[in-house]
């Protein structure tokens, strides 16, 4: 559900974001008594009433007064009825031109600029560093318009209500009103400011394509010792010190999760056919402790659990305490990432981190050090 509408009653608690507003001062909450027409036994039958069995909204009165039902006109005692009473809360004033006027002005206290368009209480353009993007509120109800416009990858949605279980396209842009209006834009600027275009995006993930084509038919014309020495050596130390590539990317896969997923074959009878490997985590993990590595270059070459078997033992008389298991792999060709899922369920870390040629090209690309990685490979084979 997004911001409710005006009238909305609530049985219970009220929602988070509703209760924000309220302690803000941007909406009101009332409180209602219904009562259920219950009807009442007596002595005579002077003193009994059917009632018919509804309910009923009770307006604030005196304890002493006389509560009747609309519907069929039986009067109670208050004491009589007060034992059926629910107290719900009705959303009786939200003031949608102050909130958005509120996030407007926080907007522009960060040096970004914010213009009208003609017609429209609910769409602003945007401006951040030179960066135009249509900005809309979804409190005013209107925001479904906007979900079927194909330019919305330039749009970024101010939401104040909950947006969990609404669809939305992954080129949209959302940022928590209620958030903005506490704390100020300063974190969302710096993810609009980093933001890559559309254009980019996808022209990287044209080139994930083709990094990973060259991955596998290079690799396997170069030696294992190469690849376990050279080209892991150089995969692992881009990775390290591209610091601002990697805040880049987080800031991206944070905006577009979906980009952050990579699907790989499962392969194997009785297993599923695919999987996802969320790379985030993948990164998050990869040099936090030490590690040791397998590399495996051959295209033919299948990575399968015995391969996993004779990392560990190899693990077992190293003479340093490993924490990862990392395999490089210049091939698709792998049948044991359920035991990558495996160590990650038991352990809750993980343990065993395969990149297989599409997870590298993904972190090559998307790091900036493709053309380089290519060029170690083909060295690797010029070298051999």
């Amino acid at each position: 559900m997004r911001l409710p509408k005006l009238g909305t009653r609530f049985e219970g608690e009220i929602p988070k974001n509703i209760e924000e507003l309220c302690r803000l001062g941007y909406v009101q909450i009332a409180e209602v008594n219904i009562a259920f027409c219950k009807g009442r036994n007596g002595y005579s039958l002077s003193d009994r009433m059917l009632g018919c069995r509804t309910e009923f909204e009770i307006p604030y009165q005196k304890k002493d007064e006389v509560v009747q039902c609309p519907n069929c006109g039986c009067e109670y005692d208050y004491d009589d009825i007060v034992i059926t009473l629910k107290r719900n809360k009705e959303l009786v004033r939200v003031d949608y031109e102050k909130m958005t006027n509120k996030v407007i002005e926080q907007v522009q206290a960060t040096g970004c600029t914010v213009k009208s368009i003609d017609g429209f209480l609910d769409k602003k353009i945007l401006n951040v560093s030179g960066k135009e993007y249509l900005m809309f509120f979804d409190c005013f109800g209107s925001a479904d318009l906007m979900l079927d416009n194909e330019s919305t990858n330039t749009v970024v949605n101010i939401i104040f209500g909950n947006s969990e279980n609404l669809k939305y396209p992954d080129s949209l842009i959302r940022f928590d009103g209620i958030k903005i209006i506490t704390n100020g834009f300063n974190d969302e600027i710096y993810i609009l400011r980093d933001l890559p275009s559309s254009n980019l995006i996808i022209e990287k993930l044209r080139r994930v394509s083709e990094v990973e084509a060259e991955v596998l038919k290079l690799g396997s014309q170069a030696t294992w010792q190469a690849v376990e020495n050279e080209l892991t050596n150089f995969f692992l130390q881009e990775i390290q010190i591209r610091v601002i590539e990697k805040y880049r990317l987080k800031n991206l896969w944070r905006i577009y999760p979906h980009l952050s997923r990579v699907t790989v074959n499962a392969a194997g009878a009785g297993k599923a056919d695919k999987i996802t490997i969320p790379l985030q985590e993948y990164l998050d993990e990869l040099l936090v402790d030490q590690f040791t590595v397998d590399a495996k270059c051959y295209s033919t070459t299948t990575v399968s659990s015995s391969t996993i078997e004779k990392v560990q033992h190899h693990l077992s008389k190293d003479g340093f305490d490993a924490k990862r298991v990392i395999v490089l792999a210049t091939t698709n060709n792998v049948t044991c990432w359920e035991d990558v899922t495996h160590y990650k369920n038991a352990t809750g870390q993980y343990r065993l981190l395969i990149f297989n040629a599409r997870i590298t090209a993904v972190i090559a690309v998307y790091f900036g050090f493709d053309n380089e990685f290519l060029e170690v490979i083909k060295e690797c084979i010029n070298g051999a």
